[in-house]
């Protein structure tokens, strides 16, 4: 069963890769799946199979889509349709302007 449940963890980012306007950072999925996998080893460790009524690959589930959101959001990687990431700092010149 935590294979299924650690399989599911690439889901989010997996769905979200696909849209145009809520494309995840790397970072973001990362992250997510990264939270959600050690979610998973914590609950497996403490010999939880559900959680509040909830399977524990659900709830490891939760807790990775709302990592890879906040991280992504604060990579700037949720932006506005027909618009584009910054991937570099504004350029300065030389004289400050």
């Amino acid at each position: 069963m935590q294979g299924y449940n650690g399989m599911t963890q690439f889901f989010p980012g997996a769905v979200l890769s696909f849209t145009r306007r809520a494309r995840p950072s790397d970072a973001g999925v990362g992250a997510g799946v990264l939270a959600g996998m050690i979610t998973l080893a914590v609950l497996a460790a403490a010999k939880m199979a559900i959680v509040e009524g909830v399977n524990t690959g659900i709830a490891a589930l939760i807790v990775n889509a709302v990592v890879l959101v906040v991280v992504s959001a604060l990579a700037g990687a949720f932006r506005a349709e027909g618009t584009t990431p910054r991937t570099h700092p504004p350029s300065v010149s030389p004289g400050g302007m």
